[in-house]
């Protein structure tokens, strides 16, 4: 049985950090992060206040649910913040409660008892949701590349056969067809596309 909470908190932070990118994508940043720091801290409290075990169970599905996507988008704004330093720092505080986790609350729960060890969990989860509004940075720009495919479908209506031609090729002929305004001789003229030079330099 005890076995059975590590699973659920386990199979749930799998399903949590795979739907993450939409949820990163539909609330933004400060979003995610505080509405998982907050689930996480009432799911930690509704597995330290259960009555049965499947409320244990289920508090710490929402642990899991919770803190999926904590740990990836935080070094995500480490890095919007603080670039590379930003991103080990972040990383180092990390790993480091991962490993000196444990052990605390081990002692924690040998001197006070394992439910105020345990009571930490929430309260260091709220902290983290405090600290996801203080430091907002907004919704994240989510990069889109069109696919070659559609780069060269857009080349040819734009320049005609040459250009989508040159994108086929590896795109090296492209940049000179841009400059040049288009095909010599009779055909459609390039019209500006932005973004198509860089892309085939």
């Amino acid at each position: 049985l005890a076995a059975a909470g590590y699973a659920g908190f386990s199979l749930a932070m799998a399903a949590g950090r795979l739907a993450g990118c939409r949820l990163l994508v539909r609330f933004g940043e400060t979003r995610l992060l505080t509405g998982g720091a907050l689930l996480a801290a009432a799911g930690m409290a509704l597995a330290l206040v259960a009555p049965s075990a499947p409320v244990a169970l289920a508090g710490f599905v929402l642990v899991g649910l919770g803190f999926a996507n904590l740990f990836p988008v935080t070094i995500a704004r480490a890095g919007a913040l603080g670039g590379s330093g930003g991103v080990a720092l972040a990383s180092t505080v990390g790993y480091s409660g991962l490993l000196g986790g444990p052990p605390v609350i081990g002692f924690l729960a040998e001197h006070s008892g394992l439910p105020v060890a345990l009571a930490t969990v929430p309260v260091l989860a709220v902290v983290a949701a405090a600290l996801a509004v203080l430091v907002a940075v907004g919704r994240p720009r989510v990069p889109v590349r069109a696919p070659l495919t559609r780069l060269v479908t857009a080349a040819a209506r734009e320049v005609g056969a040459p250009a989508a031609q040159a994108a086929r090729r590896g795109g090296s002929e492209l940049p000179a067809l841009l400059s040049a305004g288009g095909p010599a001789g009779p055909g459609p003229r390039i019209r500006p596309y932005p973004g198509l030079e860089m892309l085939a330099a």
